[in-house]
């Protein structure tokens, strides 16, 4: 949270006025203008701001007008104000505040104000999870294009403004590895295999290249696969040889699961476009690709 008013009396009122740990927030700068709160939110992030609207150099409101129009801060952004004017909440409102509370401010207020701002925390985490999840299906979807080795446009230039491939890339087929003792595990138990096999690859990717690897990459029935798409320029970037960074996956994977495992390694191809010619999906991968275990 940060605090900016003009008047000292009023922010040690505010941070005295409840237990904001309990409350789970932290009070982590003030600041006496909306001049002196931009140089702080240039290197300090936040997710609330409570502000007075009447401070010298920049108002409350010429603040929250700065700092969406820059983008500098997608904080909750609460005006606190001596006027009941509804002019100064209509123009509040316009620049995405969201909440406008005449001082002064009363403790039950201030946590019904925090109970809000919680709220919409959670439900703004969700929406972004959901927006995830949709481009990530977006993302295999357009990958499997490119897999088939179907030269769409659309798919390719979709694929190519996600991610950095850079040059050399090479598809690799991961699954648990069937054997004569398997043949009590069925279509759940794959499943669940699979699931921590994706898990292990999401992990060794991070967030930034998590989009690389997918459930199902063959998009057919009874396939309990997870696709990887090995790119050199990551490997380069984790002081990796390629072989080296392979290798490193693929224990990681053994480390997640007690089932063997089993990697079908595709050949390298220059550019994404070329993805399919490292794995062709339906060939028989035990006879066409390097196989480690």
């Amino acid at each position: 949270v940060l605090l900016v008013d003009d008047e000292p009396f009023i922010v040690q009122g505010l941070s005295a006025l409840i237990d904001w740990e309990k409350e789970g927030f932290e009070i982590v700068g003030t600041a006496g203008n909306g001049s002196e709160a931009v140089e702080f939110l240039k290197s300090n992030p936040v997710d609330l701001i409570l502000a007075d609207i009447k401070m010298p150099v920049m108002n409350g409101l010429e603040f929250l007008k700065y700092i969406r129009e820059t983008h500098l801060s997608e904080a909750f952004f609460v005006i606190l104000s001596g006027y009941g004017d509804f002019t100064y909440a209509k123009e509040a409102i316009k620049w995405q505040c969201t909440d406008y509370i005449l001082k002064p401010i009363q403790k039950s207020q201030l946590l019904a104000l925090l109970s809000k701002v919680k709220q919409m925390q959670q439900d703004k985490k969700e929406e972004s999870e959901r927006i995830r999840k949709i481009g990530k299906a977006y993302f295999v979807q357009q990958m499997q294009t490119l897999l088939l080795g179907r030269q769409e446009e659309t798919a390719l230039s979709y694929v190519k403004g996600q991610v950095d491939f850079g040059r050399g890339i090479r598809y690799i087929g991961i699954e648990s590895e069937d054997g004569e003792t398997d043949t009590d595990i069925g279509p759940e138990k794959k499943r669940q295999l699979q699931r921590q096999i994706y898990e292990a690859c999401m992990q060794y990717l991070g967030g930034e290249y998590s989009c690389l690897t997918f459930l199902d990459a063959e998009g057919k029935e009874e396939c309990y696969d997870v696709g990887f798409i090995s790119v050199k320029k990551i490997s380069q970037e984790k002081g990796l040889r390629e072989q080296e960074y392979i290798n490193l996956l693929l224990e990681k994977i053994q480390k997640s699961t007690v089932h063997p495992v089993v990697m079908y390694v595709g050949s390298e191809v220059e550019d994404i476009s070329d993805i399919s010619e490292s794995f062709p999906v339906g060939s028989d991968r035990k006879d066409l690709f390097p196989i480690l275990r």
